[in-house]
């Protein structure tokens, strides 16, 4: 065996008198570790807990927001405009629809017309808007009863009259009493038995003309034409049997149309034979549409 120098005999000694850590404990490091990862889980849980509650919080305040928004947007003007307006309308071919005003006049709705009024109409305030045509039997009151349309606005105390309005211009005839009817800076008064005609450019003068038997005619079925446009004829035809009415020639629209035509609703071919008899033309139906030849 191979002898230890000094240097070697040295280490040797010296190294018996080191102490040795202890082995690890298996089951303190598990204990340990299982502490440390349920410390890491909890810190997790707060920090995606946080905006969470961040975002409750705040759905009451965006829930009033839109219902503050909402409720302005209902008090604007227009908006308050159209929910406090009565409409009444009529489709075509819907003939003779009676209303009743809260100051106990009533209106007769022609064909494809509509009638509207504030819901503060009263003896106090009696105003109405129509387009299309009616017949009005107004009740005598203190404040006068005005009809607003696109082409005039007509005044009235107590009569019985009618205001037809289309494209083309304005009709208005009196029954009993007396109306006035005013378009920018002119103005006529209707008496009974007077009717008074406008074009739609509303350039032409008021004139006060002697109206038909039985006028209006729409409440007898019947339409008088005194040189009457074939294609005005052709509108009030379409109006109320809910038809539609095209020409081959559009020089065929200008032809004037004079005479009564008794208004079947229940037989439009008798309404076409005698729109055909007077204007001397055919009708040619295709389906649902009418063209005239």
């Amino acid at each position: 065996m191979k002898k230890l120098n000094k240097e070697q005999k040295l280490i040797w000694e010296h190294s018996s008198l080191i102490s040795l850590p202890d082995p690890p404990n298996c089951d303190e490091a598990w204990m340990l570790i299982e502490q440390r990862m349920a410390i890491s889980d909890q810190e997790t849980e707060r920090k995606i807990s946080l905006p969470t509650r961040r975002l409750i919080n705040w759905r009451p305040q965006v829930a009033y927001a839109v219902a503050l928004t909402v409720t302005a947007a209902l008090f604007t003007p227009v908006a308050y405009q159209y929910f406090n307006t009565e409409y009444i309308t009529t489709s075509a071919a819907e003939l003779d629809k009676t209303v009743s005003l809260p100051d106990g006049s009533t209106i007769r709705l022609n064909a494809k017309s509509e009638l509207s009024y504030t819901r503060d109409f009263n003896s106090d305030h009696r105003m109405v808007h129509l387009s299309g045509e009616a017949y009005f039997d107004v009740q005598k009151g203190f404040s006068p009863f005005i009809i607003s349309t696109k082409h005039a606005e007509i005044k009235v105390l107590g009569t019985l009259f009618n205001v037809r309005v289309r494209q083309d211009g304005l009709e208005v005839g009196v029954n009993r009493g007396s109306v006035q009817v005013t378009n920018n800076d002119q103005s006529i008064i209707l008496d009974e038995g007077q009717m008074t005609l406008m074009d739609s450019d509303e350039k032409s003068t008021f004139s006060a003309v002697p109206s038909y038997t039985d006028y209006p005619d729409w409440l007898h079925n019947k339409l008088v034409c005194d040189k009457m446009p074939l294609a005005n004829v052709c509108g009030e035809i379409e109006r109320t049997f809910n038809i539609e009415i095209k020409f081959s020639d559009p020089a065929l629209k200008k032809i004037t149309v004079t005479g009564v035509i008794d208004i079947d609703t229940k037989n439009l071919n008798s309404v076409l034979s005698t729109i055909s008899l007077l204007t001397q033309r055919q009708f040619k139906f295709d389906g649902g549409t009418c063209t005239i030849l």
